[in-house]
Formats: structure tokens, sequence, C-alpha cells
């Protein structure tokens, strides 16, 4: 239900997950994709500001963290997970949020995306 209620209202706002046919989700997260990591850090702090919750659970690539360091991966050879790693923000996600609390979040978040394309517009 949550899945379902955050994959309608944030529909052309931000990227939201998609399950491919014949596979399901334990729905543990629900993360979404930002433009970059100066639009998705604000919005976290913007988020933390109105005492919501979010995660960036993935920080560092893997090819990045001590344990692979001796192997010297090349950035270029993991353009989608560095990617990746600068853009997705993990969202409240647990069966007990009603549509209210999630109207919130969203409401939230159209409102922070609004001031970051402007933000955009205005430097060009």
């Amino acid at each position: 239900r949550v899945y379902r209620l955050y994959t309608e209202k944030l529909k052309g706002i931000v990227d939201t997950p998609v399950i491919p046919e014949g596979y399901v989700s334990s729905f543990a997260q629900y993360t979404i994709k930002l433009k970059n990591k100066e639009e998705r850090d604000a919005l976290q702090a913007k988020l933390k500001e109105k005492g919501i919750p979010s995660m960036v659970y993935y920080t560092k690539p893997m090819h990045k963290q001590g344990a692979f360091a001796e192997y010297a991966y090349d950035d270029n050879d993991f353009e989608v997970t560095n990617v990746l790693c600068d853009t997705v923000l993990s969202l409240p996600m647990h069966p007990y949020l009603n549509e209210e609390e999630i109207d919130s979040v969203i409401k939230l978040i159209s409102a922070n995306i609004k001031v970051e394309i402007e933000n955009r517009e205005n430097k060009s």
C-alpha cells in the first residue's frame, strides 16, 4: 500500500523504483532517484528539518571501498554505480505510514524539487 501510494503520487516528480513483471519486492526501502547530489542532499536536509527520516544507504560504491583498493578500478567502469550513490535517497517505509503522512512527504519533495529546478534555471 505504501509503495503504491508513493509511486502514484511521485510520478513525474522524481524517478521511482520499478518492479519488473514477474518479480516481487520485500518493500524494505522506498528509494527515489534525484537529478544530482546537490538536489538529493538539499532534499534530505529539508526532510530532516521537518522531522521526516530519510537515508542514503550507499554513500560509497564498493569499488571505492578499502577492501577493493588493491584492484585499482577505473571510475569509468562504474558510471551507473557512481551516479546512483550520489543521487538516491530512501524515504520512510513501514506499514504504519498513513496516507496523510505520505502526502506530507510528497508535498515536501515536490516543493523542494520545484525550488531546485528554479535555482538551476536562474543559473543558466
